[in-house]
Formats: C-alpha cells, sequence, structure tokens
C-alpha cells in the first residue's frame, strides 16, 4: 500500500526532464512546468507557432479557470493534483477522424495508471474512474488555421484533493491517496508526470497512422459501460438505455426503446443497482 505521506506531490521541471530523457522521446518534447496558469489546454493552444519541436506540454501545479467536458469546471487547487495538456500539428489527420483521440489516449492513460497498482475504468468518452468514482478526465480541443490542425490533449488527474475543495465536486470521485495500492516505495509525481506525457505522445504518433483501432482492445479491457443499464442525458431530456459497445467511429452504441442507437455527443450515467 502506497501511504498517503509517501506521494511526493512537488512537482519540479528538472525532475520531470530526467524522467522524460530515459525515453527517446524526450526530444520530441517542450516542456513547460508553471506554478500557476488559467488553463494548462490555453497555455498549449496559445502557443502552439512558438515552438518548433513536435509536441509542446505545459504541466502546472494549479490552475484557476481549469474546465472539462462542455465548459464545466474542473477543480484545481494548487499542489494536490496533475493539470498536465499536450499538443500537437496533425496536419495530415481530418478533423472529422479526430473523434477517438480522448478514447485514445484514456486507453493510454489507463494503462500507466494500472502500472501504479490501480485498477482504471474508462467511462465513455473522457472519464478515468476507480471503483465507479472519477479519478481523471480527458478534454481534447482543436484548432484549425489555414487547413492546419493543431490538437491539445488535457488531463486532470486528482493527486490529494483537499477536503475543503472536494465539498465543491458534484460527483462521486477519488484521488490517488485513497486509491493507490501496489508496492510499499514512494509514488512521485515528476515521474508519473513523465510517463503521462510519453503514453500521450505514444498514442498520437500512432493515431497518426492507425487511428482508434490499436486502441480499441485495450478501452475494452477497461470499459465500464459495456453491458450496462444507463441514463442517457442528451438536448435536455432523459432516456433509458442499454449499453452494447464501442463503434469504430468511437460513437457508444446503445439500445433504446428497442431500437440501437449511436451516440455521439451525450452523458451516461450508470443505473444504481437496487
Amino acid at each position: 500500500m502506497i501511504k498517503a505521506s509517501l506521494i511526493n506531490s512537488n512537482l519540479q521541471e528538472r525532475l520531470v526532464r530526467e524522467y522524460l530523457a530515459e525515453s527517446e522521446l524526450q526530444d520530441t518534447v517542450d516542456l513547460h512546468l508553471c506554478e500557476s496558469v488559467g488553463s494548462t489546454n490555453d497555455f498549449v493552444m496559445s502557443h502552439a507557432n512558438k515552438s518548433s519541436i513536435s509536441y509542446l506540454a505545459c504541466v502546472a501545479n494549479h490552475q484557476t479557470e481549469g474546465r472539462g467536458r462542455n465548459g464545466r469546471q474542473w477543480q484545481s487547487p494548487a499542489n494536490s493534483n496533475i493539470y498536465l495538456s499536450v499538443g500537437c500539428h496533425l496536419p495530415e489527420v481530418s478533423i472529422s477522424s479526430l473523434g477517438g483521440l480522448s478514447l485514445a489516449c484514456g486507453a493510454s492513460i489507463a494503462d500507466v495508471i494500472n502500472g501504479l497498482g490501480v485498477q482504471p475504468q474508462l467511462k465513455w468518452p473522457n472519464d478515468i474512474l476507480v471503483s465507479g468514482k472519477k479519478l481523471a478526465g480527458i478534454l481534447v480541443e482543436t484548432r484549425i488555421k489555414g487547413g492546419n490542425v493543431f490538437v491539445v490533449i488535457g488531463l486532470g488527474l486528482n493527486i490529494d484533493m483537499p477536503d475543503k475543495v472536494a465539498q465543491e465536486i458534484d460527483q462521486p470521485w477519488t484521488d490517488l491517496r485513497s486509491s493507490v495500492v501496489g508496492a510499499d516505495n514512494e509514488l512521485d509525481n515528476n515521474k508519473l508526470v513523465a510517463q503521462l506525457i510519453l503514453a500521450i505522445i505514444s498514442t498520437c504518433n500512432v493515431y497518426k497512422k492507425s487511428g482508434i483501432t490499436p486502441f480499441l482492445e485495450a478501452w475494452s479491457k477497461y470499459d465500464i459501460l459495456k453491458g450496462q443499464d444507463v441514463w442517457v442525458h442528451e438536448k435536455g431530456k432523459v432516456f433509458d438505455a442499454s449499453v452494447i459497445s464501442i463503434n469504430d467511429d468511437c460513437s457508444l452504441k446503445v439500445e433504446m426503446g428497442g431500437c440501437e442507437k449511436n451516440l455521439y455527443a451525450a452523458d451516461v450515467k450508470i443505473k444504481l443497482q437496487k
């Protein structure tokens, strides 16, 4: 068991760079570690044309304007969690094919978390859970300029959420402090950040060539929705449905009212068992 006292949450750019240096991908990333930013996604997007290196990464100890899917606030207290964004140009990828990038990154990030001794779950389209509680969220944003696509993959990962801030979260949540199990050694956030950056870069490199297909098996391994009865919140209405699978186009196939339907943008909540 990795105890709370053994979690090292002090992020230092020097240490993250040292861990990145252990990978052959180190020269493909331009790293920025900030004490505080509005949003790591916004930082990366604003620096899209200021770096000649393939990938631009920003990690912060604090966000003042952290956000999740659909513009929801992402609680980002200082020196508590990981706030990370990685951006890159994808000139050879069409905007229509980017729908699965959050799923692909989710599968790769889940593998990293699994390596800590935690059993993660993936919830379509962009949540990482542990025991049904939200541990992390992924936000993919794009900008198109002159036919060039720049994409940013943002990750918020709860490490040691302060109780006071936790009271403002409106859904079941967890953090690594209360979830992580495994070897009795220190969980180094600097090493974890480096692992996450490298996982996202590797995912993007594969996705450029092969799309979502190489990641579907991993997604299926962690998928928490498959076969579940759920509530679908879509366009201001709530529907009763059963999840069938993830489609090749990364939509969610459900059975709803006796008919199959593919969901592309909806909030899905698992029904509580009676």
